[in-house]
């Protein structure tokens, strides 16, 4: 886990933690310009895959393809190297957020955003922002790119949100509870979105025939 002020420096970061005990912790942190919540734990999944696949038909070379893989092996010639950060669910700015997972069928990704942001901020028991950050990723990383709108406001859209049928979401159907390394399955995974100020995020992620939202509220 990564503070908020750290993770502002960096559009990628992985961090492992080896307990004393047993056991490890994985983080992963980006920004969601460079890829949203639905997109990374495909790619993590896909990564597990691909490496438990050349693993089986011995085509991963005696080195580690990871430096940092030492870690696993011989953790003690790498204390040096380890650093350490406070684990910090607040953004920089000191705002705290919540972040509520939605799933639609289909409609208008502005609208559908106003309707997530109504909805958590009633679940939440939070003030619903007048205005929030919407990215949209594309339906096909390949043909597309990732759109980004910023300070759109609330009040205009919500006539054409009313209509949706939204239905919450469990973190779960991301996947990455599925996810094998070295066949072991985590234990637990958790998932954070920090958000600046006091705007709200939106990340609206094509899933088939529908999308899932993510709606980020400050509190």
């Amino acid at each position: 886990m990564y503070s908020g002020s750290l993770i502002d420096l960096l559009s990628c970061a992985l961090q492992l933690n080896r307990f004393q005990g047993r056991g490890y912790a994985i983080g992963v942190s980006c920004t969601v310009l460079l890829s949203d919540p639905l997109s990374l734990a495909r790619f993590l999944r896909a990564w597990a895959r691909t490496h438990a696949e050349m693993m089986e038909q011995s085509k991963v070379a005696p080195t580690p393809m990871m430096q940092y893989m030492a870690y696993f092996q011989r953790p003690e010639i790498c204390c040096k190297r380890i650093r350490s950060f406070p684990v910090d669910s607040v953004a920089a700015d000191g705002v705290h957020a919540q972040t509520v997972l939605f799933r639609a069928a289909a409609g208008d990704p502005r609208a559908l955003a106003a309707a997530c942001i109504d909805r958590a901020s009633e679940e939440l028991g939070a003030d619903r922002p007048s205005r929030f950050t919407l990215i949209v990723a594309p339906g096909d990383p390949g043909r597309g790119a990732t759109t980004v709108e910023t300070s759109v406001t609330a009040d205009g859209l919500n006539k054409g949100g009313a209509g949706h049928a939204l239905e919450a979401a469990e973190w779960g159907e991301l996947g990455l509870e599925e996810l094998t390394i070295r066949d072991v399955k985590p234990v637990h995974v958790s998932y954070r979105i920090v958000s600046g100020g006091d705007e709200g995020l939106v990340v609206v992620m094509p899933d088939g025939h529908g999308f899932l939202i993510t709606a980020t509220v400050p509190k």
